[in-house]
């Protein structure tokens, strides 16, 4: 077995091991930039039709348009952003 050179070492470290995740925005390709997810988001249960908490990935750009306000897929009862949504996770740059 060999030993590990600098050049080895330095080649690993160029490596990125880490996948960029996709966003799961309902509407991504047609509403916003093409972008690898910056968030997870966990979004609250419905107040009027009780729809469960979920969680999901967005990406930056997602993220601004929906302060624009948010609609429940379920019942179509609007909301704003911040009272719908949290962002547990920052895991983009």
């Amino acid at each position: 077995m060999g030993t590990l050179t600098d050049t080895d070492t330095e080649v690993l470290e160029a490596l990125d091991f880490s996948h960029a995740q996709p966003c799961e925005h309902v509407y991504h390709e047609l509403t916003h930039k093409d972008e690898p997810a910056m968030f997870l988001l966990a979004k609250k249960p419905c107040p009027v039709c009780g729809k469960a908490a979920t969680q999901y990935f967005i990406c930056l750009s997602g993220w601004e348009l929906m302060a624009k306000g948010v609609v429940c897929l379920n019942c179509n009862t609007a909301a704003e952003r911040d009272d719908r949504l949290t962002i547990v996770r920052v895991i983009g740059q």
